[in-house]
């Protein structure tokens, strides 16, 4: 494969898809209000859980912790953010779908670099804020985690794993619009799931023991709990390597799985619009 040829290809959607989020400024103040807004209702819920609680900790976590497992779950959050969902919707029913498959370019492929212009966009508004934030919280006076540059590096490739199974994940849902035509309904749907099995709402530990079992095999509890979990330094080394063969399983099974659903639901494909 020549990679120059490669990325001549598909970097034109990534700038596009940035500038385009670049574009609508209003959009990126509630964006960035409505994530600091949640860090905050999140904590304040937290609070008032540990102050009726009769313990200092809870499944192992202290106030302390929860509070940073929050703003860690926000930053993974972002950085594997992927939305693949709404750009097959806007095609399919706009009717370009059938114009992408006539070009010379893989429309999954396409559709991966369209999305990756957002998540690098959502890093720069969100993902560095908050980094910026975890640096001057020991300046001032209040404790933060301290990650070693090994679990720096383990974090970045379990980023990477993530963002891939997100979006492959995404992808597979994506294809629902096809059957159902219910955009909204699929996007509501794949939140609560992905908010539920990934940690995101509540740590997977406060999960009954049967549950959790089968929730971190789940790919949702790869995208975002694992990276989550090894930057705060509360992965146990038997579970370190299961979460990375997981995060690999899913990585090459939902990639496989993706393409070939796509390639199945193309030959039933029915294109409105256009």
């Amino acid at each position: 494969m020549n990679l120059g040829l490669y990325f001549r290809r598909y970097l034109p959607f990534t700038k596009a898809s940035f500038s385009v989020a670049l574009a609508y400024r209003t959009h990126i103040l509630l964006w960035i209000f409505a994530n600091i807004l949640e860090i905050f209702m999140m904590v304040m819920v937290w609070v008032a859980v540990y102050s009726s609680a009769t313990t200092t900790t809870l499944y192992g976590f202290s106030l302390r912790d929860i509070i940073f497992y929050n703003i860690i779950m926000t930053l993974s959050s972002s950085m594997v953010f992927m939305m693949p969902l709404w750009d097959v919707a806007e095609d399919y029913f706009d009717g370009k779908i059938a114009m992408s498959l006539i070009k010379p370019i893989d429309y999954k492929t396409m559709v991966f670099f369209k999305n990756l212009g957002g998540n690098i966009f959502r890093n720069i508004m969100i993902s560095f804020p908050i980094i910026v934030l975890m640096m001057i919280l020991p300046i001032i006076g209040i404790e933060s985690i301290h990650p070693t540059l090994p679990q720096i590096g383990w974090f970045i490739l379990s980023i990477v794993l993530g963002l891939w199974i997100n979006f492959t994940s995404n992808f597979i849902f994506s294809l629902l619009v096809f059957k159902t035509e219910a955009t909204f309904g699929l996007f509501q749907l794949n939140e609560i799931i992905l908010r539920i099995f990934s940690g995101a709402l509540i740590p997977l530990a406060f999960f009954p023991d049967w549950a959790r079992i089968w929730i971190l095999r789940f790919p949702y509890a790869s995208i975002q709990s694992t990276p989550t979990l090894i930057l705060l330094g509360r992965l146990e080394n038997t579970y370190f390597k299961d979460a990375f063969l997981w995060q690999i399983f899913w990585a090459i099974s939902l990639g496989l799985l993706s393409q070939y659903l796509w390639k199945k639901s193309v030959h039933s494909l029915k294109v409105l619009g256009g």
